[in-house]
């Protein structure tokens, strides 16, 4: 944990007081730079005497997001940031609920656990306010109030590697290789419904049973679509089919060499990478030195994606006020960690579009940790 982030864990015991623009709340204006902003975070710190990985990734998360909204403070931006320590309790996210400051927060991000994520929708729901689920994807299925979502859907990203693919080689045969699990065919189902909506040729599916690929690859040029559950094992398969070494998870290209029929790559697999990190802007340079110079370390991915997701809300707040997501044009925000592109999803939120690719040349890698 280290002595820099003890401090933090003696303040984050149910709710920090506010810690930017001490200034008292003005009277609604029409501009809405002259409006001061609350939002709430609402995070399983678990500051209580236990000290876990979690609260590492919580607090760098945290402090990448109180970093990103001091930098648009100095641009104009008036908010107090409110901070909620909801440990993996239900007890608390109800005494979180009955805080009087909490409906008058402009914005509610959090909690993370499914079980308190739920009764917080049916609270803004209530309310009118907005919640944001800031680290993975939420199905708000049970109310009408939007959530949004700053990572996308398994759904989402699938088809952004079709779309992606199908693009870059519309008369190529794709195959879909799944496994005997309800979960790979569920994408499966995904991939093919993508690729009948792209008009591309598509071959019969590639089944993985018993340690063989059944199905055959007839085409010289071909993109393997991968809708595995066990992608490890289905790598190894295909290895061993196609004579190439593995590669990792996502949309891998294979072309037959026409002379010689055997299987040669010509393209890596490329996966969304929820993580990507752009080191050579010059905001990444401010976020990574600022926070070096607080915090004397180096910030990890969590604490990047709190400040990315902190500037888009900040600037979204001063552009068009907390009615933001029905005024936001569809533009792209590059961030340091994300690409931030919102559009409402086919289960009624709004969730990130965009993403950054990768492209490995071997080796399996995880992308979920």
């Amino acid at each position: 944990m280290g002595i820099k982030r003890i401090y933090i864990l003696t303040l984050l015991f149910v709710l920090i007081a506010p810690i930017l623009a001490q200034a008292p709340v003005k009277v609604l204006s029409s501009n809405p730079k002259d409006r001061e902003y609350r939002i709430a975070l609402i995070l399983p710190f678990k500051s209580q005497r236990t000290r876990t990985k979690l609260t590492e990734v919580m607090l760098d998360y945290y402090e990448g997001f109180r970093l990103g909204l001091e930098h648009v403070s100095l641009e104009g931006l008036k908010c107090k940031l409110y901070v909620f320590d909801n440990a993996k309790d239900s007890a608390n996210i109800d005494n979180i609920l009955r805080h009087p400051d909490l409906p008058k927060m402009n914005i509610i991000v959090g909690p993370v656990y499914d079980e308190d994520l739920n009764k917080m929708s049916r609270f803004c729901d209530s309310t009118g306010q907005l919640l944001v689920n800031p680290l993975r994807y939420y199905e708000n299925g049970h109310n009408k109030g939007v959530v949004l979502n700053f990572f996308p859907s398994d759904e989402i990203q699938i088809e952004s590697i079709v779309q992606s693919m199908t693009g870059k080689y519309p008369n190529h045969v794709f195959y879909i290789a799944k496994d005997l699990t309800d979960e790979s065919s569920n994408y499966a189902k995904t991939s093919r419904e993508a690729l009948k909506s792209s008009k591309v040729k598509i071959g019969n599916d590639l089944l993985l049973s018993n340690g063989k690929l059944e199905g055959k690859i007839w085409r010289s040029d071909s993109v393997i679509i991968l809708s595995a559950s066990r992608s490890e094992e289905m790598l190894k398969v295909l290895n061993e089919t196609l004579k190439e070494k593995p590669n990792s998870l996502g949309i891998a290209h294979f072309e037959a060499h026409k002379k010689t029929k055997k299987f040669e790559k010509r393209e890596t697999i490329v996966f969304p990478d929820l993580y990507y990190y752009n080191k050579s802007d010059s905001a990444s340079k401010r976020f990574y030195r600022a926070f070096k110079e607080e915090h004397l370390g180096a910030p990890s991915k969590y604490a990047g994606i709190g400040y990315d997701q902190a500037i888009y809300l900040a600037y979204s707040l001063m552009a068009y006020g907390d009615d933001f997501l029905t005024l936001l044009p569809g533009a792209t925000y590059q961030g340091i960690r994300n690409k931030i592109y919102l559009q409402p999803d086919s289960k009624g939120n709004i969730s990130n579009f965009g993403m950054y690719y990768y492209k490995h040349h071997s080796g399996f890698k995880s992308l979920i940790e």
